[in-house]
């Protein structure tokens, strides 16, 4: 022992802490060892530290000849790590820096939200032909890892449909799904689903996706599958009479459409389509009619880890707080903090999940900001300006409904008294006669449905004291959150492509691989056309199969249906 010590001393030294192998070595004994010039100091030791040292040096022997062997080539090099089993992807669409100290300020400023002690960077928001992005671009960067045009669906700028990380993971054997708050054939969810030249081609979207073997499907949008004919008729967003729903159900799928169908027994695949349109905000959502995020993740978790594949070869999910964005475009800030609230919540249950099963990637960020929110604005008071530093989460405590919500109740009932309506859903009961006299006049206006929207958010936004700059997006860069293996490399700023193809390496998948499939699938992808549906019969061709011509274009612009951005 004493002959070999000079040599393992490094070797031994962390090993010989206060415990080895069951026996503790007590101060006097430590030193007795650790001074070994004479043989007294080892004879002196007890029976049982005799017996630690003795296997100490052992072990310390052992290393000192692995690593003389590994370094003359007797042993190969590790194997990498295997890949990630399963990738969850988080998209807080319209969600920017300000919504979440919003957010924490709401529920507690003292006190950190899931999502702050999870924080590791942010993503660079720009797609391939505009500085600010919408977000059917924005999710192709992180579905494909790749920038393309606005509107564009998992189609690069040559009109060529790009793979998805989704695609090649069904290919690849693994289980599959979206969860959304938003239509499912909505800009985010179709960009990892389905290929088109626009956005605005739901209902092509809606055929797609029900040929791609996705496992979960959760969201709203049941008018995009329902025929546009017979009872469904006056329900249906569809241009044509084609029943998406049956040709579902021959896929394979089972259909639910309530709540009362979400709660019982659901096996894979299952189509879950929970509203006609978009699903309520959350600060209107019914408990007792549809689910919450928090429900429908853990539900969609639930199917595809307990699924055959899912359990063999893991999966990728992709969740959506999709009406975030919704809320930043009507400028809403009370139904705004409450869809970060839900996905807070959401983000929490899915990193519970995480931890508990272990070799899963989260990712959570944005595609872009909307609505320019600020926290603090100019105050004027009988024309003179002020700039108070604050800002008032109690008013939007006091709101009980969104802007949205209320303005369709204005509408839809002209004996309803505005002052009365707005202090009920809104909770204030200060409305000056100017103030009354302006939401009357948008009520009025019917051709512009928006207009009461934005009157009714600008009377809580003002007296919350929170400014917005825009009814669109902006382009600032946005929070990017992660948790599991080997997320510290995308720690930092990113480009939003970046994450993307992190993902897909992370499940060890191959986009190029599968490209060829992809393209022979969706080869020859119709053109949008703004003004006519589909097999009009006139053969028309749009000047930009993209966009349409400029003329359409403005045209969706000035219509545009609140939430498509």
């Amino acid at each position: 022992v004493h002959g070999e010590f000079s040599l393992m001393q490094k070797e031994v030294s962390p090993l010989l802490d206060d415990h080895h192998g069951g026996v503790t070595l007590d101060a006097a004994e430590l030193a007795l060892f650790k001074t070994p010039e004479t043989k007294t100091g080892c004879a002196a030791l007890s029976v049982g530290a005799k017996v630690a040292i003795g296997v100490s040096v052992v072990v310390a022997l052992v290393l000192v000849s692995v690593g003389i062997a590994a370094g003359a080539g007797a042993f190969k090099e590790s194997p990498p790590p295997p890949p990630a089993l399963n990738v969850i992807m988080m998209i807080s669409d319209g969600f920017g820096p300000s919504g979440e100290t919003l957010a924490r300020a709401f529920a507690n400023k003292a006190a950190l939200l899931p999502l702050d002690k999870r924080i590791i960077g942010s993503s660079i928001t720009y797609s391939a032909n505009a500085i600010v992005t919408d977000s059917a671009a924005g999710a192709t960067a992180y579905s494909c890892a790749t920038k393309t045009y606005n509107y564009a669906v998992a189609v690069l700028e040559n009109l060529q449909p790009c793979p998805t990380i989704l695609e090649a993971a069904q290919r690849r054997g693994l289980a599959t799904g979206l969860v959304v708050t938003s239509r499912i054939t909505h800009a985010t969810p179709a960009a990892y689903s389905a290929h088109a030249l626009n956005r605005e081609q739901e209902w092509l979207i809606a055929e797609q996706q029900i040929t791609q073997g996705i496992d979960v499907m959760i969201g709203g949008g049941l008018c995009e599958f329902q025929p546009n004919s017979g009872s469904t008729a006056g329900l249906s967003c569809r241009p044509d009479s084609r029943d998406v729903l049956a040709s579902a159900v021959a896929a394979g799928y089972q259909i639910v459409t309530n709540l009362t169908e979400f709660n019982g027994p659901m096996r894979l695949p299952v189509l879950g389509l929970l509203a006609e349109s978009h699903m309520d905000f959350e600060i209107d959502r019914d408990p007792n009619v549809q689910p919450a995020l928090v429900n429908t993740t853990r539900k969609a978790l639930e199917l595809l880890s307990g699924s055959a594949k899912g359990a063999e070869k893991g999966f990728f999910l992709l969740i959506e707080g999709s009406r975030i964005d919704h809320a930043g475009h009507n400028n809403d800030p009370a139904a705004h903090v409450r869809e970060v609230a839900a996905y807070q919540e959401t983000f929490a249950a899915v990193l519970e999940f995480a931890a508990a099963h272990g070799n899963t990637i989260v990712v959570s960020t944005s595609d872009h900001e909307t609505g320019g929110l600020t926290l603090a604005r100019t105050v004027y008071t009988n024309g003179t300006a002020s700039y108070p530093y604050t800002y008032l989460t109690s008013v939007l405590a006091a709101a009980s409904h969104s802007c949205e919500y209320l303005a369709g109740l204005l509408r839809s009932n002209a004996a309803l008294d505005t002052a009365q309506t707005v202090a009920s859903g809104l909770g204030i009961t200060d409305m000056t006669a100017s103030e009354i006299a302006a939401i009357d006049a948008a009520r009025a206006n019917v051709a512009d449905f928006y207009g009461l929207t934005y009157a009714l958010s600008n009377l809580i936004s003002y007296r919350a004291r929170i400014g917005w700059t825009t009814h669109g997006h902006t382009g600032q860069d946005v929070n990017l959150y992660a948790f599991g293996p080997g997320t510290e490399t995308i720690r930092g700023v990113n480009q939003n492509t970046a994450i993307g193809q992190f993902l897909v390496d992370a499940l060890g998948l191959s986009l190029e691989a599968i490209a060829a499939e992809v393209r022979a699938k969706f080869a020859n992808l119709p053109p949008y056309n703004a003004t006519s549906w589909p097999n009009d019969g006139e053969g028309r061709r749009d000047a930009d199969p993209r966009i349409g011509t400029a003329e359409q274009q403005a045209a969706r612009e000035a219509v545009r249906e609140h939430g498509h951005n």
